[in-house]
């Protein structure tokens, strides 16, 4: 699919699978994977902004497609998952349809329910230059990866990477880094359901909710922020580093009345 909006132009092209069970038996489930290619030449900025590539064009406002790249939102792949399930035991299920209604405030009404949620993380754009042209793309001297081994929130790309271009000069980094990325991102949700029948038309559901729920280290992304000093030097100690993550494991406990 290809698409034109604020004199940008884009293109996307995408590969999904997607499986549904659908509910019955007291059973639902759902398969969502995703792997896409997603190239822009420019950054279109909603409430009234423009497509301006962040302001830093080299020289867009002649020939944008210079700049075309991957575009800094694309998600390389996505899969999620989810499912509903109620246990089915109890009074009016399949297993102790007839069990006194004490036991079955025990045993029955039970539902768990879960999301599970990886993907990729998001190309880098690197911006910085002291070199009198007025335009921030620094050059470009090696690869800015680092093995995953290495990798760490102090050091997430190669910062060596990096120079300032000499004066006058355009600097030669593309507007997104093709193949380095922030941070991905993996979370397990699930909550447990169980519901009491306390008259024939008055119920009482209680859940308990756990969001990331394996306690995932999901980083933010990393300083991207080149800051060279008139001698070509970068001053700024952040660059290259994280210093922040999505939320830890969340629980929280819930009561609600139906009748």
């Amino acid at each position: 699919q290809t698409f034109a909006a604020n004199n940008a132009s884009s293109s996307y092209h995408s590969l999904q699978v997607f499986v549904e069970k659908r509910f019955s038996g007291g059973i639902s489930a759902l398969f969502s994977y995703t792997k896409s290619k997603l190239i822009s030449d420019a950054l279109s900025i909603g409430g009234g902004g423009s497509a301006t590539g962040l302001g830093d064009f080299r020289i867009g406002a002649y020939n944008r497609r210079l700049e075309k790249a991957i575009d800094q939102d694309y998600v390389s792949q996505r899969l999620v998952t989810s499912g509903v399930l109620e246990l089915p035991f109890g009074r009016g299920r399949k297993f102790g349809s007839t069990i006194p209604k004490v036991v079955d405030a025990f045993v029955g009404g039970w539902q768990f329910n879960g999301i599970a949620t990886i993907q990729t993380g998001l190309p880098l754009l690197v911006r910085g230059s002291n070199n009198f042209t007025g335009i921030n793309y620094p050059d470009l001297v090696a690869n800015p990866s680092i093995a995953t081994d290495n990798r760490s929130a102090n050091r997430w790309f190669n910062i060596d990477a990096f120079r300032n271009p000499a004066n006058f000069v355009i600097g030669n980094a593309p507007r997104t880094l093709p193949s380095t990325r922030a941070p991905g991102l993996v979370d397990v949700s699930f909550s447990v359901f169980k519901t009491w029948r306390i008259k024939e038309r008055i119920r009482l559901e209680s859940r308990v909710e756990m969001f990331n729920a394996l306690n995932s280290v999901n980083l933010n992304g990393p300083d991207t922020n080149f800051s060279p000093n008139a001698a070509g030097v970068n001053t700024n100690a952040n660059f290259g580093r994280i210093f922040g993550a999505l939320d830890a494991r969340r629980m929280q406990l819930g009561l609600r009345i139906t009748f």
